[in-house]
C-alpha cells in the first residue's frame, strides 16, 4: 500500500467534512465533495444513485423525511493507494419519522478518487446497518 499519513488525515477530513455538511443539512457544501459520477449504494443495496445531482437528491429526501436527532461517527478507517482511497466509519445515531424514533447504527463505507490534488468522493454505502426502535 502506498499511502503517506498526510493522505489518510485529508481523506479523514474529507468523510468528517461529508458527514457534517450532510446532518446539517447543508447540502450545497457536499457538491464540492462529491465526483461528477458519484454513486450512492443505499443499505443493503436496496436503492442506487448515479451522479452528483442524483445523489444530492438522495440527501435531500432524507432531509424533508427524516429529522436527525442524535448522529456520532467514529473509528476511521483509511486506506490509501496512490490516487484511490477506501475509507469508512463507524455511526449510531437517532432518527425521528413519521412520529417515531429509531436508533440506527453500522458503517458508512466510502472510495475516493484524487484528481489534480484534491479527494473526491465515488462511492458510498452504509454497511453491517442495523436499524430499530
Amino acid at each position: 500500500m502506498n499511502t503517506t499519513l498526510a493522505d489518510q488525515k485529508a481523506v479523514e477530513s474529507l468523510i468528517k467534512n461529508i458527514v457534517a455538511a450532510s446532518n446539517d443539512g447543508n447540502l450545497e457544501e457536499l457538491k464540492k465533495y462529491f465526483h461528477s459520477s458519484m454513486v450512492i449504494e443505499g443499505p443493503e443495496f436496496q436503492e442506487r444513485r448515479e451522479g452528483r445531482d442524483q445523489c444530492i437528491q438522495h440527501h435531500e429526501e432524507f432531509h424533508r423525511n427524516v429529522k436527525i436527532r442524535r448522529f456520532e461517527a467514529s473509528d476511521y478507517q483509511v486506506n490509501v493507494w496512490e490516487d484511490t482511497a477506501v475509507a469508512s466509519c463507524r455511526f449510531e445515531g437517532q432518527l425521528e419519522t413519521g412520529g417515531k424514533i429509531f436508533n440506527d447504527s453500522g458503517r458508512d463505507l466510502y472510495v475516493f478518487s484524487r484528481k489534480d490534488g484534491k479527494w473526491q468522493a465515488i462511492w458510498h454505502s452504509v454497511v453491517q446497518y442495523k436499524h430499530g426502535q
